[in-house]
């Protein structure tokens, strides 16, 4: 693991850590009811907080070389096919286990939609970062 990957898991886990200490302490005791919005708060404060800090973290960390790029450009784009694959299995169940088309109809098939809108971008997306290291290497 790089020293940018430490950084930005350690940066990951401090900010996810409060949630899961707070879920914890009550994980023996009723919720109390504010408690959903708190962290409905508290995630959406992580997902505009985490790039800020993001960009502090790494201000110090020097760019990767070529070979380490096109390496992790192929982890990536492996990574965004198995994402690609995760996305298709929700709705491979869905029909194999013969679900039904539920009222209102297009709910159903709005999901079904989005899970294969979602699939294909990741597939899109890897397909360009495995360009992206052939280019790296014919250079």
């Amino acid at each position: 693991m790089t020293n940018a990957t430490t950084r930005i898991l350690l940066l990951f886990v401090g900010l996810i850590l409060p949630f899961i200490a707070f879920v914890l302490y009550f994980a023996s005791k009723p919720l109390p009811v504010w408690f959903p919005y708190a962290a409905a708060c508290y995630f959406f404060a992580c997902i505009f907080v985490f790039p800020t800090l993001k960009k502090r973290v790494l201000a110090g960390v020097p760019a990767p070389t070529p070979e380490e790029q096109k390496a992790q450009n192929i982890s990536g784009a492996r990574a965004l096919r198995r994402l690609g694959y995760i996305w298709l299995i929700g709705p491979v169940f869905y029909v194999l286990s013969g679900g039904p088309i539920r009222n209102p109809w297009w709910a159903t098939v709005l999901g079904l939609s989005w899970a294969g809108f979602l699939s294909w971008i990741s597939f899109h997306e890897a397909k360009k970062l495995d360009v992206k290291a052939r280019q790296q290497t014919a250079v």
